[in-house]
């Protein structure tokens, strides 16, 4: 690349000398140019083996004159743009001089200004070069803080590019399911909501039906409680009655002698029944103190009459530990059941604990009752009391079937209340089930005329927003697979981008450092070459020609001079524009002569020649042969580029051409005043007429 854009750049400054020359008039010598019709190709397989010939170029070849070689020399000021006028020229052209000897005198302001832009030229560089170094080593950890990057950048690629596609993926599936959502809503909800109008429709239907059925039931139900409790009173008074002829016989019984322990009293019950809500629970009432009938015979013992009776229920054999019947002749469970089937009946009541003071009475009443009794017994007839004791039997029998038929009454009443209070439950239960599907399905179409117009007014936004992901997936899903490529070439990439810029900016330092030294340099060789105001010789020798010129400013890094070289020889050859971008200074080149044959040389230098017209511009090529050839001044030769390994037959002697005594064109090889490189123009491109 270096190569091709230094040989681009020699050949615009060619062309814009050639250019030059023809617009100041001036004109040159010109020798025969030509394709050497006797000049062979090498065969194809020897080109391709020579190192010095490329299978891509064509052997030129041009006659010209040998002449001495030629010394230039130059004040070698580099990188400035100083320009030095000369006031005059102290030497000619054919002079022998020494070293020392002043060539040409230079104007004074031209010598101030050029110093003061030499200064100026090295404060810059200096400047330049220390700035350079001060972000040398910054930009250095940038360039490795940015390596180390794209390498982390290579490591989490593939897994950002799969976050990224799975991103997108459910992006776009939402969207849809979203859309596909909204639009099943607004197909299916009305026929959805129809339905739950009809059950609604049905469950209202069917909370009347079981608000008529649970008042009928509340109704029944509410006579059977008065039932109820009309025949739990009826039991509680028959329970009075038979509690006091219970007592009566016991009395009797006792004074007799005869055992009363079957004659138990009768437990009442409450009249009042719970509802179905919870109720406070009462106490089972104990029975009431049993009092004498009426009817009590007159020769009963004063201590006898009011007395109460021990109301013990439990009687039991002394001896054996049995209950025994009473002696009546009623069954011995039957008191028990009377008194268990009380209980049953009315479970919200309870028995009253005995008290101590109870207890204490019951005990001085046995003991009273022993006391009177032995009494009655001295006191009245046996017969008297036993007629007393049969009457009173026979009432606490005739009390006993009515307390019978009493509590089977209220046992049956009870029974009914409790099934119709069990379907008053669940005639409740099943209304409030109905009343709740109401309410539930209420909400429900609620929810769902919610939704349906919900879904109708995101539809068109929802659809837009699917159909743009879908629109946009692919495209998505190519830029993350370009970032992971940009990635993962940047991770491969990242040490030779970091040693590239690394070399660049050592390249850049040692930029700055060389114009930095070339400046001090130019500056050196101005105060020490320059200081008297003249320029002069370096070395010995003739003087062969001169491109300084008075009131024409000098090119500083171009000869001033050029000096004869008696020990070597040159030629100078003219080549037409397209061969000579094919040829670079410092090619081989071969100079062919029958009388000394071949001799090898370089091309030494490249200027402008002659031209006609753009389309035929032609070049001043320099060869100088190498040292100890055997040629001599005036010598007609050939010369040869891009031989390669051709045979010695294959060269000719120049025949023809245009001025052949030897004239060699009177070019001296400096840029014209005022020339600038930059509008050089580039011939490379353009084609023949």
């Amino acid at each position: 690349m270096k190569q091709e854009n230094s040989r681009s750049r020699r050949i615009r400054v060619i062309a814009a000398i050639c250019a030059m020359v023809i617009l100041a008039g001036s004109s040159a010598g010109v020798y025969s140019l030509r394709r050497n019709p006797n000049a062979k190709a090498a065969p194809a397989e020897k080109a391709a083996a020579s190192s010095s010939a490329s299978t891509d170029e064509e052997i030129i070849s041009a006659g010209g004159t040998v002449t001495s070689a030629q010394l230039g020399e130059s004040l070698c000021l580099e990188n400035t743009s100083v320009r030095l006028s000369v006031e005059k020229v102290l030497v000619e052209t054919g002079q022998s001089i020494t070293a020392g000897t002043p060539i040409c005198q230079l104007s004074t302001d031209s010598l101030q200004k050029a110093e003061k832009t030499l200064k100026s030229e090295l404060q810059s560089a200096e400047s330049a070069l220390l700035e350079e170094k001060m972000s040398y080593q910054t930009d250095k950890n940038e360039a490795y803080l940015l390596y180390k990057s794209d390498l982390l950048l290579g490591e989490t690629a593939q897994a950002e590019y799969d976050s990224g596609i799975k991103s997108l993926d459910s992006e776009l599936n939402k969207a849809k399911d979203e859309y596909e959502a909204a639009l099943d809503t607004i197909n299916n909800s009305p026929a959805e909501i129809e339905s739950k109008q009809a059950e609604l429709t049905s469950q209202q239907n069917n909370v009347s039906t079981l608000t008529e059925k649970k008042e009928a039931a509340q109704s029944k139900a509410d006579e059977a409680k008065k039932t109820y409790t009309s025949a739990a009173e009826t039991y509680n008074s028959a329970a009075e009655d038979h509690n006091s002829a219970a007592s009566v016989v016991r009395y009797l019984g006792k004074a007799l002698g005869k055992d009363t322990s079957g004659f138990s009293g009768a437990q009442k019950v409450t009249a009042d029944i719970q509802e179905q809500e919870e109720a406070p629970e009462e106490n089972v009432q104990q029975p009431e103190s049993d009092n004498l009938p009426a009817d009590m015979p007159d020769s009963m013992p004063e201590s006898m009459q009011g007395e109460r009776p021990a109301a013990d229920f439990n009687f039991e054999d002394k001896d054996s530990g049995e209950r025994k019947a009473p002696s009546s002749g009623m069954p011995q469970g039957e008191d028990e059941k009377q008194s268990s089937g009380s209980e049953k009946t009315a479970p919200a009541e309870q028995k009253e604990p005995a008290s101590a003071d109870t207890q204490t009475a019951k005990v001085t009443a046995d003991k009273n009752d022993k006391t009177e009794s032995k009494e009655v017994t001295a006191n009245s007839s046996s017969s008297e009391l036993n007629d007393l004791y049969e009457t009173a039997l026979s009432e606490y029998n005739t009390q006993n079937e009515k307390l019978k038929k009493a509590e089977t009454a209220m046992q049956e009443a009870e029974k009914n209340y409790n099934e119709l209070a069990k379907e008053l439950s669940e005639c409740s239960s099943e209304l409030k089930e109905a009343q709740n599907a109401v309410s539930s399905l209420n909400k429900e179409i609620s929810s769902l005329n919610t939704a349906l117009s919900k879904a109708k007014s995101n539809i068109s936004k929802l659809r837009s927003e699917y159909n743009s992901l879908q629109a946009s997936y692919e495209a998505d899903k190519l830029e993350l697979k370009n970032k992971l490529d940009t990635d993962t070439a940047s991770s491969e990439n990242a040490e030779y981008h970091y040693q590239i810029t690394c070399s660049t900016l050592d390249k850049e330092l040692e930029e700055k450092q060389t114009a930095y030294d070339t400046a001090q340099e130019n500056l050196r060789i101005f105060s020490e070459d320059l200081a008297d105001g003249n320029i002069c010789a370096k070395q010995d020798g003739t003087i062969y020609s001169l491109s300084c010129q008075e009131g024409r400013s000098i090119n500083t890094n171009s000869p001033y001079v050029y000096y004869v070289d008696e020990s070597r020889y040159s030629t100078t050859v003219e080549v037409d524009q397209n061969d000579v971008t094919k040829i670079n200074i410092g090619d081989d080149a071969a100079i062919y002569s029958s009388e000394t044959g071949i001799v090898t040389g370089k091309i030494t230098a490249i200027s402008a020649g002659t031209s006609t017209s753009l389309a035929d511009v032609r070049f001043n090529v320099t060869v100088t042969a190498d040292e100890g050839a055997s040629l001599y001044v005036g010598q007609s030769v050939n010369v040869y580029f891009n031989y390669g390994d051709i045979k010695t037959g294959d060269f000719s002697d120049f025949t023809g051409g245009k001025d052949s005594s030897g004239g060699r064109p009177d070019f001296s090889g400096g840029m014209p005043e005022g020339f600038d490189p930059s509008n050089i123009p580039d011939f490379r491109s353009r084609k023949d007429d």
